[in-house]
This record gives C-alpha cells, structure tokens and sequence, in this order.
C-alpha cells in the first residue's frame, strides 16, 4: 500500500499532457491555416484564377500541410515565461545556481538556445519555402491576378522569398519573446478565440510581409558580395519582392495563428485532481503540490498555480479543505510557501536593485564609504569556487569577475527586469491564491493549521505588504514624469500631443540607430525621464502585481479588521522584511484600510 503519490505516475501524466497539447495545438492550428488558405484562394479565383470549390478546398489543404514543420515547432517552442522559477530555494532570482560559475551557465544556455533557434529558423525556412512556391505555383501568370502577385514564372523565386521570411520571423520572434504566451484571464470557447483572432493575425501578416519583401532586397544584394542567390525574378528584384507580398502575408498570418492557436491550447486550464482520497488530505494534495515544484515541463508549473488560484477562490469542489488538512503536517505550508514564493522574489530583486543604485549615488559623495561597503558586500554575496582544483589566480579571476556582477547596478535592474517578466503571472496567481486561503481559513480550517504552521497567516500579510511596496517603487523610478498642462483647449491639445508623437518616433529611431552603431552604450527609448530608466521595462507588470496584492490586502483588511495589524506584528519575529522596513508597511496596510473606509 502506497503512502504517498507515484512519482512515476505524476511524470507519465504531465508528459502526456505536454504531448496531448502539442497535437491539439498542431490540429487546430492547422485548421486555422486552412481556413485561411482557403479565403486566400477564393480571392485569387474572384481576381482572375481558375479555382473551382473542390480544387481551391484541394490546394488549401496542401498548403496547410506545408505549414505542419511551423506549426509542430511553435506548439513544442512556446513557453508560458522567459525564465523558469525554481521555488527550492537552490537558485536565486535569476535562476543561477549557487555557486555556478558564469562560464558554465553561459555555455549551457548559449548551447541551448542555439539548438532552439536552429530548429525554429528550419521549420519556418521550410515552411515559408513550400508555402510560397505553392501559392505561386497555383496562381496564373495572365490576368489581373498574375500581374498583382507572384505567379507560377517566379516560383523559385518565391520559395526564396519564403525562406528569408522564415528566418526573418524566426529572429523577430527570439528577440521580442515572440513565443511567450499569455495566459487570458477568462477561459472562452476555442472556436470563439480563433474567430476572433483571423483579423488581427492577418493585419499582422501584412506588416511582416512588407518588412520581409525590404529584408529580402538587401539579402539578395548583399549575398552577391559572398554567395549569389540564384533564384532570380522575370519582374526584376524590386518588383518580383513586391509581388510576393501577397503569398508571404499568407504564410506570415498562418504562422501568428499558429502561436495563437498554441496559446489557446497550452494556456487552457487543467486540473490537478487527487490520485487518492484514502490516504488523507495531504497525499490528496500530492499532484497539485509536485506540479507548482514541477518547471522542467513547460506550462505545467503555471498550470499548477492556475488551478492553485482556482481552487482557493471558488473551491475547487473540496479541494481547497483539503489543503488545510487535519494533521499538523497538512499540505498547507508548501502551498503556501511556494505561493509567496514569487512575490518574495520580487521583492528581493527590488531591494537588491536599489541597494546597487543607492551605493552608485553614495560613491559621488563619499567614495571611501562605498568601497568600504562594496567589499563587504561582495564578501557577503560571493560564492566559493566550485572546483578546489583550479589554481589561485584561476580562483581569483572568477572571483572578480562575480564580484563586479554582485556589485554592477546595470546587471541588478536587468535581473530586476527579467524576474519581474517572468515571475509577474505567478506572483498574480500566487497573491489572489494565498489571500483568498486565507480569507477562507476563517471558516474552513476546523485544526487552526494556517495560524500554527508557518508560513502563516502573518507571514502571508508580511509578503503582501513587502511586494506591494516593492511594486510601487518600481512604478516610482521607472515611471516618466507626468506633465501637467493647461491653458489648451481639446483641439490644441490633440495637435500638440501628434506633433510630440512625431517627435519622439523620430528621437526613436536616432536613438536606436546610435545605440546598434555602439555610439550610445544604453538605449535612451526606455527611459522617457524616469527617475531609474532601467526599471523602466517592468514598470507595466508590477502595475498589474500591484493592482492584484492591494485587491488581496483589500479583502483580508474586510475578513479580519484590525486583527491583520495584530498579524502583522506577529511576523516580526521572522526578521527584517524582504524590502522596506517595519514602518513603511504599518503605513502600507494603515493607507488600505483608510481607502476602504
């Protein structure tokens, strides 16, 4: 008799879930370009092109055949954030091992996301190679449909043209998280979102197809200084890249639909039922809790915490009294701690940030103090070399140069950044979750184990008020000034706010001219006069967090009344707050509970 849940069972069980989404995400995807495929043609048959219903129903499923190798890809690329969180403990903020060394974290991830940029930039390559050369292959050259578009005389041509586009969308994707999904906060119908999601997606393919037709000129000029392509267009390189505008704005659209139809998929909600009941609450909580530890898997740890929030605010049928448990060592305290656990990252990254931009300022006004602190600092937060047997100089070096990671403001607000972007849905979900257990014990928790296993009911007050101030400090540095004008009517105002729109597009584009040439060394566009620029990047997710936790504090001020004040004063035996003092969170929650009377 097992006392406790198959760990290969639980393995197996998210392992099929991950390949069962796959396929659905590669079904409806294929769906979705099939549909669109199918419009296309019938626009083509309208505009001269010999298509009857059978044969146009024909070429639209071929076409979405040829788009499976980008379809496949995006549904087993897509991740639900740009980092993984390891709850254990054994990482910091950033994901980094303790005591890793930077060579060996950089050669992982380099090898990695190269392997995964490869096989991305092949399968659109294909894709956009075989999607294109078939949509100008079926296309007449007579006509007036011949002469707006690629048609069966460039086909080689064509297939040119997709592969750049292919590799061009690849590369837009990797830089500007292309393949992060969202996760929709209310769960609609599949079809309802994917009929809802053609016009964008189509809009979308019409930019990127004109970008690539401009990408593709220089491509073919400049590859004949090195290896000249030899496809060439009987409309000449201008004209024949304009004239696949067309084609390439169907494949460019096929692929957003498939990113989105890998959103609906993947995001979808799932629950984390109990193997057992007979073995008690907390091996009935066993899958729920081994899946919010469970990043190895992409999208199952988020899923985790979504029905984690599910089940805490609606009840899950049960599940959520089964968290509480009836045993002093109830499933309580690692729910809970591993739903604090983002928000308390963010925080530390926050304090860590400001700690690396006070010391910066204090070093133009007394610069023996700041030395003096930046070596304890350093001394406190460098790790031991990992390997005894390297040499002292060999020790030495790594030791500097993670002591100007430790100390370096720039890396601090980039890891500030990156934590905030990727642990901003779960540190949402993990405050809506920990608040409405909390809220919910009141009546519920028959043992009292949220008041006497910690964390707490204090310690979740304590980490609400932390990251909440956290929040707002980001919103305060990174932030722009706000302007206050008068003296203008609605119309002066409209036109003064376009001529400033052209403006600052223009400062723009100079700015990322000179910051690519390497004759700026940041990127002023982020900054916009905030106080801190580089916070800038996170400024609008820790908004959300911050609306989130202050709803969060809202509801457990309307539970317990003054008796959070009580609980907060309780969690001072846990030490100094993650960011802030004692002080600043009394007014904190002192600032709610005014906004609620």
């Amino acid at each position: 008799r097992a006392c406790a849940m198959d760990s290969k069972w639980f393995t197996r069980d998210v392992a099929e879930l991950r390949t069962w989404r796959i396929i659905g995400a590669c079904a409806w995807s294929t769906l979705a370009i099939f549909v669109a495929a199918y419009a296309y043609f019938t626009c083509v048959h309208i505009l001269g092109g010999d298509f009857p219903h059978w044969s146009r129903v024909a070429v639209a499923l071929t076409y979405a055949a040829t788009q499976l190798p980008a379809s496949a890809a995006t549904a087993m690329c897509a991740r639900a954030s740009t980092a993984d969180f390891v709850p254990n403990g054994e990482r910091d903020a950033c994901g980094i091992v303790r005591g890793e060394r930077i060579g060996e974290r950089f050669a992982t991830a380099m090898m990695r996301d190269g392997m995964t940029i490869g096989a991305l930039g092949g399968a659109f390559a294909c894709s956009g190679s075989l999607a294109c050369s078939l949509a100008a292959r079926t296309t007449p050259t007579r006509g007036l449909v011949g002469m707006m578009t690629v048609n069966a005389s460039d086909a080689t041509f064509a297939a040119q043209f997709g592969c750049v586009l292919g590799v061009m969308t690849v590369v837009n994707f990797w830089f500007n998280d292309g393949l992060v999904v969202k996760f929709s906060s209310v769960q609609r119908p599949r079809g309802l979102r994917l009929k809802r999601a053609f016009a964008p997606c189509a809009l979308s393919g019409l930019k990127r197809s004109l970008y690539a037709c401009v990408v593709h000129i220089f491509v073919v000029i400049a590859s004949r200084f090195l290896v000249q392509l030899s496809a060439k267009s009987s409309r000449g390189l201008f004209l024949g890249s304009m004239s696949c505008w067309g084609a390439g704005a169907l494949a460019s659209a096929s692929w957003a639909l498939a990113i989105f139809c890998a959103e609906i998929v993947h995001t979808e909600r799932y629950e984390f039922r109990p193997q057992s009941l007979t073995q008690g609450p907390k091996v009935a909580s066993e899958p729920l809790m081994a899946a919010l530890h469970y990043f190895e898997v992409p999208f199952v740890q988020h899923l985790a915490f979504a029905d984690l929030c599910n089940v805490a605010e609606s009840g899950g049928r049960g599940r959520r009294q089964l968290i509480y448990g009836d045993t002093p060592d109830a499933a309580w305290s690692v729910v809970i701690s591993i739903a604090l656990a983002p928000l308390a990252s963010i925080s530390r990254s926050v304090n860590k940030a400001m700690d690396r931009t006070m010391l910066a300022a204090l070093r133009d006004t007394d610069a023996d103090a700041a030395q003096r602190i930046s070596e304890k600092y350093a001394q406190m937060n460098t790790p031991k070399p990992k390997f005894r047997h390297e040499s002292a100089q060999t020790q030495q070096a790594w030791n500097a140069l993670r002591q100007s990671e430790v100390l370096s403001t720039d890396v601090a607000a980039r890891e500030l950044c990156t934590v905030v972007k990727a642990y901003g849905q779960l540190a949402i979900w993990g405050a809506r979750a920990s608040s409405s257990l909390a809220v919910a014990a009141k009546k519920e928790d028959v043992r009292g184990n949220a008041r006497s296993i910690n964390p707490s009911l204090s310690a979740i007050v304590r980490t609400l008020l932390t990251a909440q101030l956290a929040c707002r400090t980001i919103i305060e540095q990174g932030s722009p000034p706000v302007r206050a004008s008068s003296g203008f009517t609605s119309s002066d105002l409209a036109s003064t706010s376009k001529a400033n729109s052209i403006v600052a597009k223009r400062n723009e584009i100079i700015n990322n001219v000179l910051y690519v040439l390497g004759i700026t060394a940041t990127n002023r566009n982020d900054a916009n006069g905030a106080v801190t620029p580089a916070f800038t990047p996170a400024v609008e997710t820790a908004k959300r967090i911050s609306d989130t936790v202050e709803i969060a504090l809202g509801a457990l001020v309307v539970e317990y009344g003054d008796d959070v004040k009580v609980m907060l004063r309780e969690s001072e035996q846990f030490g100094p707050p993650e960011f802030g003092t004692p002080n600043e969170l009394f007014d904190a929650l002192e600032t709610i509970a005014t906004d609620l009377v």
